[in-house]
């Protein structure tokens, strides 16, 4: 993949993921388990979308990302947890289980997006 395809692959599953969390909390059954799984692909897949030199003008990611990589992957790794937890809870019927892993999930994103990510 070229550095532009690369920024377009990782934003894309960017804002699916953020499309996926905003109307998740209101899905149940095999809906809330199609969201979770959704999100849990994205967070297993996008740090392969951040190879070394992708930042081209198109993309807000910031040379922090690259950086401090071990900190930026950690929170891809930790949130691909908390997706998992949230797959989890959405199989089981976990209504409590499955609303709190996405409100972890949003408020790590924000976290992740003011240090790695250009206004």
């Amino acid at each position: 993949m070229t550095n532009d395809q690369l920024v377009e692959a990782r934003q894309s599953a960017m804002k699916q993921n953020g499309m996926t969390l905003r109307g998740a909390a209101s899905l149940t059954g095999e809906q809330a388990v199609a969201a979770a799984t959704t999100v849990l692909q994205n967070f297993a897949n996008l740090p392969a979308l951040f190879r070394e030199g992708s930042g081209t003008d198109k993309s807000k990611a910031l040379p922090a990302v690259w950086q401090n990589w071990d900190d930026f992957k950690g929170r891809f790794d930790h949130d691909a947890e908390v997706a998992a937890r949230m797959l989890a809870a959405a199989q089981s019927g976990d209504t409590a289980g499955y609303t709190a892993a996405i409100q972890e999930i949003g408020d790590s994103c924000g976290a992740c997006h003011m240090t790695y990510r250009s206004r």
